[in-house]
This record gives C-alpha cells, structure tokens and sequence, in this order.
C-alpha cells in the first residue's frame, strides 16, 4: 500500500513582520477523512472511528464551530476529550508534543459549545493500518 502524507504550512504572520518556516510533513499507510455535521449547538454526535492510540502518526480537527471531541464515553470514561475552536484547526503528529490519545479509541462523539450548525473535518493517518 502506498504511503499518505500531510502537510501542515508553518508561517506565522503578525502586522509588520512575517516567520516563513518549511512545510512539516507526517506520512503513514492509511489516511482516513471524516466529515460530519452538527445542528446548532448539539450534543454528543457519535460517528465512527476506531484505531490503536500506538498507530496515530497525525490527526487534525477543523470546525466550524468550536466544540469538543470525546472518545470512547460521552464524558469522556476510558478515553481523552479534544477541545477545538472554530476556524482554528487542532492539529497533533507523532513526534511533536504529547499524544492527545492516551486510551485506544472505539468511537467518538462531538459536541458543539457555540452556536450554529457546524461542518466538523477530522483527517488521521494510521501506521500500521488495521487489517
């Protein structure tokens, strides 16, 4: 199987100045996209998703709202709870920082903390695939 790769751009603008860093990459076996939809201010959407925390080399959130992610409980039981913000994406890769996944996950809820229906993108790589 061919490898995936994401690519997150690192420059940072403020007025007046400008940090231009290279392109970070994570590459694995699998990259799966998930789009899901939320009405206003919903709570606990479940959506499937499961994976081996040992096997996450990148995964990012980006909302249209801000909002929670919580694995495996809707309060989070045996799992890990993500906040995200809206237009802001949360972005993790192997290697840089701590993983957000401390428990394997089984499936997933989202919930929305501000107003108005929301498009939710979660993108992951998994290496090794799960057979």
């Amino acid at each position: 199987m061919a490898s995936e790769t994401i690519t997150f751009q690192t420059t940072v603008t403020i007025p007046g100045d400008r940090l231009a860093g290279s392109d970070v990459t994570a590459t694995a076996e699998g990259l799966t996209k998930k789009t899901i939809t939320l009405t206003s201010l919903q709570v606990d959407k479940q959506f499937d998703i499961a994976f081996d925390k040992d096997n996450v080399k990148a995964f990012v959130i980006h909302s249209t709202v801000n909002g929670t992610l919580e694995t495996n409980a809707t309060d989070a039981t045996g799992g890990n709870t993500i906040t995200f913000y809206a237009g802001e994406p949360f972005i993790w890769r192997f290697g840089f920082g701590t993983n957000p996944f401390t428990q394997d996950v089984a499936t997933a809820y989202l919930t929305g903390t501000s107003s108005g229906a929301a498009t939710v993108k979660i993108w992951y790589l998994l290496d090794p695939i799960p057979d």
